[in-house]
Parts: C-alpha cells; sequence; structure tokens
C-alpha cells in the first residue's frame, strides 16, 4: 500500500524538467532561421558525458548538447535541421557572449544525477548569428 501511495504521489506532484528561455538562429546567407523553445532535457549522463541535451518535443529542427568536458572545457553542439556538420561552439569560438554552467543536483531519477544549470550564447559562427538564454533544471 505504501509503494502504491509513492507512486502516486510521484505522478501527481508534477515532477519533471524546468526549462526557461529559447534559442533563435539566422543564417543570413541562406535565408534561414530556426527558433527553439526547449521543453525537454537530459540528464548527459544517460549518454555517457556530464552535461545536458535540450530538445523540443515533436521537432528535429534544433537540438543542443551542451557538455562541460573535463579536459577540454565547455562545449555546445548544435544540430540545426539542413546545416552539416553541426556547429561546435567553445570559448574561443566568434562569440560575445559564452556562458555555460551546468552542475549536478542533490536527487537521481533511476540512478541518473539530476541536473541545473544555465546557457547564455551570442555568437557569429560559419555565416550564422545565434542568441540563446536557456535555464534548466531537474533534468534526468
Amino acid at each position: 500500500m505504501r509503494r502504491a501511495r509513492v507512486i502516486a504521489a510521484a505522478l501527481l506532484c508534477g515532477c519533471g524538467s524546468v526549462l526557461h528561455g529559447s534559442l533563435t538562429a539566422d543564417w543570413q546567407t541562406q535565408d534561414k532561421h530556426w527558433s527553439m523553445t526547449p521543453d525537454e532535457c537530459e540528464s548527459g549522463e544517460r549518454s555517457g558525458f556530464f552535461g545536458v541535451d535540450l530538445s523540443t518535443q515533436g521537432s528535429d529542427a534544433v537540438h543542443i548538447r551542451a557538455i562541460l568536458d573535463p579536459a577540454d572545457g565547455p562545449i555546445i553542439k548544435l544540430e540545426l535541421a539542413g546545416v552539416d556538420p553541426p556547429l561546435t561552439l567553445t570559448p574561443e569560438s566568434a562569440c560575445k557572449v559564452f556562458e555555460f554552467h551546468v552542475e549536478r543536483q542533490g536527487s537521481k531519477t533511476n540512478k541518473i544525477a539530476d541536473v541545473r544549470g544555465h546557457l547564455v550564447l551570442d555568437c557569429t559562427e560559419r555565416d550564422l548569428a545565434l542568441q540563446a538564454d536557456i535555464s534548466f533544471a531537474d533534468c534526468h
């Protein structure tokens, strides 16, 4: 009975990821524009890295993988529909602003540590102008 109450409480609490912000990207020479307001996030631990994956449910147009590599530092991999190869940004990229912070939270879901943090970018790379200001929490 106690187990059933715990499961019911978890389902009713609306426990889930908390995401705010958006990303926009303009490729003016190709007349292409992307925008994304992420509504899904996953801890990078699921895929073997420390960081977060950000996406929008039901859309493959934009995917953000933000990695905090112990040797190489922060790396942002941005997949935009129709742009190949994916864009890779580091603090050395052509960015006026490059801010990425991620940390483990004190909780786990299915043995995966929840993460929280933020990503702020203002960059021009490969003729793409992009801006992002996204905060995330409870990503597992």
